[in-house]
């Protein structure tokens, strides 16, 4: 950000119009032609990240990890306009290159990590494990599933904001999220919808149990 006050212009511009979101979207269509996207405008896209990191509330300087990030949705928009310190975790190392070069054409190296791995394990890392502030998932997969992962990874007070399939609500229940030490899901209708949890208490060591039991026994 500038620091001269006689110029303010960089200091006006809103998130999301600078040169950085086009080229952002350059490599989202690098992303999409290779399989690491799903369809759609690009530019929707990166507006739903926004407004997931809206929704999610990043401060600058917080760590973040964003769970089977695939093309780098929403982590690589948090990174850029809301200047976390961020995690990319994904287990396909195709995705992870993909990731890495992003990074580097984005001049993100020095806050942004692409972990390639099982979001359990990273979960147990103890690097890792009770660090974050936040995580964001898009397309992780169950919610039960991204409970148990995200749990571990966040500190007292940290949140996880997930993305909600159309239509879809009350995947949450208290009881299931209770056992992670998660509060009650609250519930932003948007659209997009999204839904916002709390960590409220430190984690069990027992979870994240390993992925095969994980999905054969889900939480709820």
């Amino acid at each position: 950000m500038g620091t001269d006050q006689g110029d303010s212009t960089e200091e006006q511009v809103p998130r999301g119009t600078s040169n950085s979101r086009a080229e952002v979207a350059r490599l989202l269509r690098v992303a999409q032609h290779i399989g690491h996207l799903g369809p759609g405008e690009v530019d929707d896209h990166i507006d739903h990240a926004m407004v997931q990191a809206e929704v999610g509330s990043p401060q600058s300087g917080e760590r973040w990890f964003d769970l089977g990030s695939g093309a780098g949705l929403p982590g690589l928009i948090f990174a850029l306009d809301w200047e976390v310190e961020m995690f990319l975790v994904d287990r396909s190392g195709a995705r992870c290159d993909f990731l890495r070069n992003s990074v580097e054409e984005l001049d993100l190296a020095d806050r942004v990590l692409v972990i390639e791995g099982d979001a359990t394990e990273v979960a147990r890392d103890p690097r890792y494990r009770g660090s974050a502030d936040g995580v964001c998932a898009r397309a992780f997969g169950s919610p039960a599933a991204l409970a148990e992962c995200a749990a571990p990874l966040l500190c007292t007070g940290g949140r996880l904001v997930v993305s909600e399939p159309p239509g879809r609500t009350n995947r949450w229940p208290s009881a299931g999220l209770a056992l992670v030490g998660m509060g009650p899901a609250t519930l932003n209708l948007g659209p997009p919808a999204m839904s916002l949890i709390q960590q409220v208490e430190v984690c069990p060591e027992t979870f994240p149990r390993r992925w095969a039991r994980l999905k054969k026994q889900p939480l709820f």
